[in-house]
């Protein structure tokens, strides 16, 4: 009588391949810190701030002649959203600026009170003065989210489950 052994020869290098490629999906959280998402998000923010809103997105709102104006005579830059460089710093730093992440999520933000006037995403926002008027201020969204930077996240969170290595460079 004739008997068959089959042996699946590495079966134990597989195994532990999945249980390695198991844990890194149920933990993004190397993808997300230095120098994976959150260097790319600060990078983004750099570039949105000095093209005052076009890189990645629609180009904020000019300011109006009476703003400029007075900008200038309290010695401000006259450049969208730069009086005093705080809300730029608190996205491109850190300081004053928030990052929550936890093992599948990340999420960024600002500590500053008036970060979220800019946001959006009515096209005017309404702010109360303690004078009781009311002025209005156009939505200058420091973050669009686009396509382009989804891909590139998507293929970095991709990467680092399929292979462990943190990059947000093409494959």
């Amino acid at each position: 009588m004739a008997y068959v052994s089959i042996k699946i020869m590495g079966q134990e290098g597989v195994t532990q391949m999945f249980r390695e490629t198991n844990k890194r999906a149920s933990d993004l959280r190397p993808v997300f810190r230095r120098p994976g998402i959150t260097s790319d998000f600060r990078r983004l923010m750099v570039e949105r701030f000095y093209s005052e809103g076009a890189f990645h997105g629609t180009p904020w709102m000019p300011l109006k002649e009476s703003t400029i104006k007075l900008k200038v005579s309290l010695g401000y830059p006259v450049t969208i959203l730069h009086r005093t460089g705080e809300l730029r710093r608190s996205f491109t730093t850190g300081v004053m600026g928030w990052r929550v992440m936890t093992r599948q999520s990340i999420g960024f933000g600002t500590d500053l009170h008036y970060g979220y006037i800019h946001q959006g995403p009515e096209p005017w926002r309404h702010i109360a003065r303690k004078s009781g008027n009311v002025t209005m201020v156009p939505a200058r969204p420091p973050w669009e989210w686009d396509e382009r930077t989804e891909r590139k996240w998507t293929r970095a969170i991709n990467r680092y489950i399929q292979t462990g290595v943190v990059s947000l460079a093409p494959w």
